[in-house]
């Protein structure tokens, strides 16, 4: 019995000397590792949503500043003409309006060739009336009207005011339109400086913004991933693709997105809660914030192949680092353990102890 303690004494002390010394440091390096690993899966995801949304701010006010030009360009040269030709179409009946809108469109064709996402170009009459070229817009004068870019324009003569609409909620043109497309709408209110015959109140021009595309490209790639443009209150103005449970949690939590991050619980794609890391950033000179969202988990999404391939190695190292210890225990301690015993026998004088031997030969 003494000497089965002993050597189970001696096999314990192996195998906590093992762990001690092999398997708490592998398993605490694992830990580390996988939280190492984790946060920075977790700050490239992030990163990358910084990186989009930098390149989607760029390509809006490229395409705001773009369009300004236009605009500018087509009101203020020719000292007027083509302003002066709109109000002629506008008065003319007949084969008269005719000629001069074969006219307005050949000098809005001359003036803004550099850009085929124009939509269409407007001129707003005082009296009430409107002027097209290039295609007509659906949407009704009134409406127009009583937008909000449009009394920014008419408070503000000779200055460009930005407007915006989603395609996917608002017919805009009667040919053929694309569906998610950011449509901006850039307007200038004129005056007797701009308008010489001060007939025409507001000219716009309807504008398929680049920044449809990138964001849809963006939403289409990452199920877990979408980004949103607000207004200067908070509401979606373009993004969500039609999803009113979307468009409701921002109408529910207006001006709680300005620059910054944070995460939180929210019911945005479904009725299901999840949590989600929201990114925001403020466009400058529009009013207008960019938001965009994922699923807290769906940031470290390339963690679990990673993390994964960790837990197999370090699985795999345990198991050859006991079998070796197997071994070990069974060819090297315990034939000494069993020779160590036979001296000791010896030395108290019993001639009878005989070893087995064992081993290679």
């Amino acid at each position: 019995m003494k000497r089965f303690c002993r050597k189970s004494a001696l096999k314990q002390t192996y195998y906590c000397s093992f762990a001690m010394l092999i398997v708490i440091p592998l398993v605490l390096v694992f830990i580390v590792a996988e939280f190492v690993i984790g946060y920075i899966i977790r700050n490239s995801a992030i990163e990358t949503i910084d990186a989009l949304q930098t390149n989607i701010v760029t390509t809006l006010n490229n395409d705001v500043r773009t369009n300004s030009l236009l605009l500018s360009h087509f009101v203020y040269s020719g000292d007027g003409d083509f302003l002066q030709t709109a109000v002629k179409v506008n008065n003319a009946r007949g084969s008269d309006r005719y000629r001069a809108e074969q006219l307005l469109q050949q000098g809005f064709n001359t003036a803004v060739v550099p850009s085929q996402k124009i939509l269409a170009g407007g001129f707003y009459m005082k009296d009430g009336g409107v002027v097209y070229v290039k295609d007509n817009i659906t949407v009704s004068t009134e409406e127009i009207r009583t937008a909000d870019w449009y009394s920014a324009a008419v408070d503000r003569p000779n200055t460009i005011t930005l407007g915006s609409y989603d395609t996917e909620r608002t017919r805009l043109t009667s040919s053929n339109q694309r569906s998610n497309q950011f449509v901006l709408v850039t307007a200038l209110a004129t005056n007797m400086t701009t308008d010489r015959s001060g007939e025409i109140e507001v000219v716009t021009f309807f504008t398929e913004s680049q920044v449809g595309d990138l964001m849809m490209s963006q939403n289409g790639k990452n199920s877990y991933e979408m980004s949103v443009i607000l207004d200067k209150d908070g509401h979606v103005l373009f993004g969500d693709m039609g999803n009113e449970s979307l468009r409701n949690y921002f109408d529910n939590h207006l001006s709680e997105y300005s620059s910054g991050s944070k995460t939180c619980r929210a019911a945005l794609l479904d009725d299901t809660e999840r949590l989600y890391f929201f990114k925001s950033m403020n466009i400058p000179d529009t009013n207008r914030i960019l938001v965009t969202f994922a699923e807290d988990a769906g940031l470290a999404r390339g963690f679990f192949p990673i993390g994964g391939i960790v837990l197999l190695i370090v699985a795999v190292l345990l198991i050859l680092f006991y079998l070796f210890s197997h071994y070990f225990l069974n060819a090297i301690i315990n034939p000494i353990h069993t020779v160590c015993e036979g001296m000791s026998k010896l030395d108290n004088s019993d001639l009878d102890v005989h070893v087995e031997p064992t081993g290679e030969r």
